[in-house]
């Protein structure tokens, strides 16, 4: 399969992640990584309409690793 004809990605979190995809956040010690997973992690898992401003377009059971 070429990537050319792969449909566009769906975003579960607008501008922000993909859904049915897997994502890292990466970043120095000390600067918010896991408030950042956590606080993303909550709004999509108690059905919240939006991620600091960032609209959430299905809600669900969230892993944090």
């Amino acid at each position: 399969m070429k990537i050319k004809t792969l449909p566009d990605p769906e975003w579960l979190v607008e501008g922000a992640l993909i859904d049915n995809s897997l994502s890292f956040i990466v970043g120095a010690p000390g600067t918010g990584k896991s408030f950042i997973a956590l606080s993303l992690g909550l709004s999509i898992a108690s059905t919240q309409d939006e991620f600091w401003g960032r609209s959430i377009t299905k809600s669900g059971a969230v892993i944090y690793i």
